[in-house]
């Protein structure tokens, strides 16, 4: 997705956000005190911070000072049509995005970073009965 090597869903709960969906990234939660991705939660559109290393909130995060050593985000909330945000959808990279970005690739993230972002109804049952299994790890 976006021509990125990491792509997250999560959903947060209390403290914490667990991925439903990943690709490239094998934890199954984070600490939300330790999250790139909770940058996103409170912004009403997509957040893209091209250098994490020069940006205020992010350049002493332990994912961007250490392992993983994340570079690149983009990420933007999941809410209900209600306006309650659930999780983010998120993408990101150890490397820096190019000076360009996004013009010379137009397409790699579709309407990112638009204006709109579509508002996702959810049904969800129980937060807590949801662990991360062997089978969801890719």
């Amino acid at each position: 997705m976006c021509d990125t090597p990491v792509a997250l869903v999560s959903l947060v709960t209390g403290k914490r956000q667990w991925f439903i969906a990943r690709i490239g990234f094998p934890a199954c939660e984070t600490n939300l005190n330790s999250s790139v991705c909770a940058h996103d939660l409170s912004e009403p559109a997509p957040l893209v911070i091209l250098e994490l290393t020069l940006d205020p909130r992010t350049r002493s995060n332990p994912l961007v000072i250490g392992d993983p050593h994340i570079r690149f985000h983009a990420g933007a909330p999941l809410r209900t049509f209600s306006g309650e945000t659930l999780g983010n959808l998120c993408v990101w990279t150890p490397s820096p995005a190019p000076r360009d970005y996004p013009p010379n690739r137009p397409s790699a993230c579709g309407h990112w970073p638009g204006k709109s972002w579509p508002k996702w109804s959810f049904t969800v049952r129980s937060l807590s009965n949801v662990g991360c299994s062997t089978s969801a790890r890719r």
